[in-house]
């Protein structure tokens, strides 16, 4: 791979805590070669794991095992409790999504992607693997895949994962909300009422009341999260404060077009033990007491396509997706449309 001379690669000695963690992945396997693939799959994590380490990139994590030799302890990541039911080999990353972790041979001139990875991920990292197990090199990373043997001469350098994923959102965890713990940019309802009351000098109080009458799922144990939008006329992209709600999340879109300020609303339920129930609003903000045209609020699934909409209209004060019954670890987004401009946020049950 003579590609390999002019990239900058990042070295991982596979240790004795590195085959431990594999073999215990692979031993759930009856079938040999398909023990062999979990085998490599779940060494490729491993070196993906350490190198995030090295860079103080949190991913999620089930337990810790001590490699004796090394005096070294590793953190073991929890999602390779799945590896051995597909063909993946994905890394979960805090708050960012998952990476898939492809091991590659010796002498290889392709990365083995199956298709049924080609979704739910944000990148990919090519490892390879040397012939006695004992060493792993990160080759490099490709955002998205639509071939099962992706050149390894295509790899993007690992700089670019990092560029990827610091422009990654994190994803909100719903479930924190029932403890009151809220996402940056995100707050209780009853937070950002209560600073619209003390900013706006007029209305405030029937604002408020219709706000809480048209918001409520009318249950006991409704949980309200908010968090305002604006879409603004500006030549740069940036982020800052908006002056009637100050911790707030500002997002500029860059491009220019009519101001509009929004306020997007989460409603959630406990169902049951294992489903959340979940209300998707988006409202006006009192400064402009009416959505521009044409807002398309949508619900997409994780590969990113839209399951239901809804398009405000001439009048409208506030627009709703259906109301959804979600099992726990399931992850999706809420994009917001107006004029060919966005904003998206990806959420977890």
């Amino acid at each position: 791979m003579n590609f390999t001379r002019d990239r900058s690669l990042f070295k991982v000695s596979l240790t004795r805590l590195a085959h431990q963690f594999a073999r215990r992945i692979a031993q759930q396997q009856s079938q040999p070669q398909k023990s062999q693939q979990v085998y490599l799959n779940n060494l490729a994590i491993y070196a993906v794991n350490y190198y995030f380490q090295c860079l103080g990139i949190e991913t999620e994590v089930r337990t810790s095992l001590v490699d004796i030799q090394a005096h070294d302890c590793t953190e073991i990541p929890k999602s390779t409790v799945v590896q051995t039911l597909s063909q993946s080999a994905a890394l979960e990353v805090k708050n960012k999504g998952k990476i898939e972790c492809r091991p590659v041979l010796p002498n290889s001139q392709f990365c083995d992607i199956p298709a049924e990875v080609w979704s739910n991920q944000i990148g990919y990292v090519a490892v390879l693997l040397n012939l006695e197990l004992t060493e792993a090199n990160l080759l490099g990373f490709v955002q998205a895949v639509e071939t099962e043997q992706f050149p390894l001469a295509q790899l993007q350098p690992l700089e670019n994962l990092l560029d990827s994923l610091s422009q990654i959102q994190p994803v909100v965890l719903l479930q924190e909300w029932f403890e009151q713990k809220f996402a940056v940019g995100w707050q209780s309802l009853e937070n950002l009422l209560t600073k619209v009351e003390n900013s706006l000098q007029t209305s405030s109080a029937n604002f408020a009341y219709s706000f809480r009458h048209r918001s409520s799922l009318n249950k006991p144990d409704v949980v309200e999260g908010a968090k305002a939008i604006v879409l603004v006329t500006s030549s740069e992209s940036s982020e800052g404060k908006i002056p009637n709600f100050p911790e707030a999340k500002l997002i500029e879109s860059g491009i220019k077009i009519k101001k509009q300020s929004l306020i997007l609303l989460i409603a959630i339920t406990p169902e049951n033990e294992e489903k959340t129930g979940i209300q998707i609003q988006l409202h006006a903000s009192p400064e402009e007491k009416y959505l521009a045209d044409n807002i398309h609020l949508e619900l997409l699934s994780p590969t990113g396509e839209t399951v239901r909409s809804v398009v405000s209209h001439a009048y409208d004060n506030w627009i709703q997706l259906p109301y959804l019954k979600c099992i726990r670890g399931e992850t999706f987004s809420i994009r917001i449309t107006l004029d060919n401009i966005h904003v998206s946020e990806t959420f977890k049950v």
